[in-house]
């Protein structure tokens, strides 16, 4: 067994936008949480862990937000006590309006977060894969997107000459922004569950961005993941457990990007993720860890001086902490106490 690569960090530079829309709609975002997270207690609680399946009888209890979340004494994973269903799932969606949260954009948008967000993730992978194989021999390979939203990673495969990939995805407008602007490759809306999809897909690549925490069905993925040929790559990217996961905790009148129970009614941890990799014969071979912890802080505190310090202050204070924010990130990066995970695994 090889031992794996770990990469540490990134600039909060490149997602500047995306947090200052955040802060835009922090007022609206944090009382639909509210509204949202209002519904859940109609729901029955959990029997078993939904990554591993065990009896949660035994599962560490927590409040976080007065929610009632579980930490499963198996697998490390931790979800909401209650168990949302499909339902539940309609009025997220209704109540966010994603054509808001992710609007559509120009021509010149949607290449700058490709080229921000997406390339970087593209030049991860090669670097993570190039004891094994050369960009020109990856290049080769079939590419499957789950979860693909307008197109982004696919953009970036496309221009880097990847040109034998597709994507699937639930949401009809994230795809009709793709189909507008992507100059090849083919986007499909999803007519499966994320575990069939796997099982099905005949691609040498699966990437999965930011999806695996809204499936509810994971011992069925795991499964999937298990019935994959040998030599497969399964990329992925995951919320974990951290430092702002907690902090988030304390501060309650603020929005919660991390475990707001409205979107993340679970969330993964380093355990979680080893048992999930182990339990479907994958081999973790290289790992990007970073986060937005310290951003989402900035954010909190930014928010709460509004309402207290004039104008002038407020920004003398903004200023000086943004630089600051790239810095104490790193800190939390290098602790493995940030909020995400990057994976590449391949099949055993």
């Amino acid at each position: 067994m090889k031992a794996r690569k770990i990469k540490f960090s990134k600039s909060i530079g490149d997602v500047v936008s995306e947090k200052n829309r955040i802060v835009d709609m922090e007022s609206r975002l944090q009382a639909i949480v509210v509204e949202a997270t209002g519904h859940l207690s109609s729901y029955p609680d959990r029997r078993n862990c939904l990554l591993c399946g065990s009896d949660v009888a035994l599962a560490e209890q927590f409040l976080h937000r007065k929610i009632k979340f579980l930490h499963c004494h198996n697998c490390g994973h931790v979800q909401t006590q209650c168990e949302p269903d499909g339902q539940y799932e309609e009025i997220v969606a209704s109540a966010l309006g994603y054509k808001e949260i992710y609007p559509d954009s120009s021509w010149e948008d949607f290449q700058s977060r490709t080229e921000r967000v997406y390339q970087p993730k593209l030049e991860w992978i090669i670097e993570g894969l190039g004891a094994r194989a050369t960009k020109a021999e990856l290049a080769n390979l079939s590419w499957l997107d789950i979860g693909c939203g307008a197109g982004y990673f696919l953009n970036a495969l496309i221009k880097n000459g990847f040109w034998n990939c597709a994507g699937t995805d639930l949401d009809v407008h994230n795809l009709a922004v793709a189909e507008k602007y992507l100059d090849g490759g083919q986007v499909f809306q999803s007519e499966t569950s994320v575990a069939d999809t796997i099982k099905n897909a005949a691609s040498d690549v699966i990437t999965a961005f930011y999806v695996l925490e809204h499936v509810s069905d994971m011992k069925d993925v795991i499964d999937a993941l298990s019935r994959k040929e040998q030599g497969t790559i399964f990329v992925f990217a995951v919320p974990v457990f951290s430092f702002i996961s907690i902090f988030e905790g304390l501060v309650e009148k603020h929005y919660p990007r991390s475990l707001d129970a409205m979107v993340h009614t679970q969330i993964f941890t380093d355990e979680s993720i080893d048992y999930m990799m182990e339990k479907s014969g994958f081999e973790i071979v290289s790992e990007w860890i970073f986060g937005q912890d310290i951003a989402d802080i900035h954010r909190f505190i930014d928010v709460g001086l509004n309402s207290n310090y004039p104008q002038s202050l407020r920004d003398q204070f903004s200023q000086k902490f943004a630089k600051l924010v790239d810095p104490l990130q790193m800190v939390l990066d290098g602790a493995l106490f940030s909020d995400s995970r990057h994976i590449i695994a391949i099949k055993k």
